[in-house]
């Protein structure tokens, strides 16, 4: 990035102008996977994306971040790792209770996108749905903010 000149440089060799710039630090494997050898050289752990069990490892499930699912098209969304601990949840009682696990994800991710201070628009999408956003509008934002409230009123349990 050239703040003087207002230009930015991609990983790929393109140069782009900017007027302003807004712009996110990369999304990095935490340093425990990393140290850990349980992952790849960028640090994301191989899984099945059906089953969500490390490549390799019968006994082990992975979630969320520490995922490689990136790379299959899945957002490292925090609701993406709602849907897949539903999965690995009923998985792990499935097999405590000596049943062959059943449970499998389809890639399912649900966002809110802000697009203003007062508009917001949502997608969702899975391994076969691309992602089909609506208009933004007002009233996505305000159930954007009241779904913030709800969801984790729930999970600290007081509703």
């Amino acid at each position: 990035m050239d703040p003087t000149a207002k230009k930015v440089f991609s990983k790929d060799g393109r140069e782009l102008d900017y007027d302003i710039l807004i712009t996110l630090p990369t999304h990095r494997a935490p340093r425990v996977i990393l140290e850990s050898g349980l992952g790849d050289a960028q640090g994301w752990i191989d899984v099945d994306p059906r089953t969500l069990k490390m490549t390799g490892a019968e006994n082990v499930y992975v979630i969320g971040d520490a995922t490689n699912l990136h790379l299959k098209g899945v957002s490292k969304a925090g609701s993406a790792a709602h849907y897949q601990s539903e999965i690995i949840a009923h998985n792990i009682a499935q097999e405590l209770n000596g049943l062959k696990p059943n449970g499998f994800y389809d890639g399912k991710v649900f966002c809110f996108i802000e697009t203003s201070l007062s508009e917001a628009t949502c997608i969702q999408f899975d391994y076969t749905t691309p992602p089909t956003p609506p208009p933004p509008s007002t009233l996505l934002h305000w159930f954007k903010l009241s779904f913030n409230e709800l969801y984790w009123t729930a999970v600290r349990g007081i509703l």
